[in-house]
């Protein structure tokens, strides 16, 4: 599934939830690598990377979306058993850049 900016401030807007979850950039490959595996220990979400805050999620974008994306991938690189993923996806809303990663079922 490829989302939109509409789609990212649609989800956003419906809060965290054990197939949503968001952190800001930078963040450490380690607490990404632990949501990652959460959601696929379970029934997959996606994941989205340039997002503050809990309830009040503050859309703070990424500088450099191919760093961001290199660090999603690090991150999927340091769970056991090894996950086939779709690969990290940027997208643009309210003029930032974000990476979303989906994580399957």
């Amino acid at each position: 599934m490829t989302l939109t900016g509409d789609d990212l401030l649609r989800l956003v807007r419906q809060g965290r939830s054990a197939h949503l979850d968001w952190l800001p950039d930078p963040a450490s490959p380690q607490a990404l690598a632990s949501i990652i595996a959460a959601m696929a220990n379970g029934t997959g979400g996606l994941v989205i990377l340039g997002i503050a805050g809990g309830a009040s999620a503050a859309l703070v974008g990424i500088r450099d979306p191919l760093t961001a994306e290199d660090k999603m991938l690090q991150a999927v690189l340091m769970i056991e058993p090894r996950l086939v993923i779709p690969v990290p996806h940027t997208l643009r809303a309210s003029d930032r850049s974000f990476v979303t990663l989906e994580i399957p079922p």
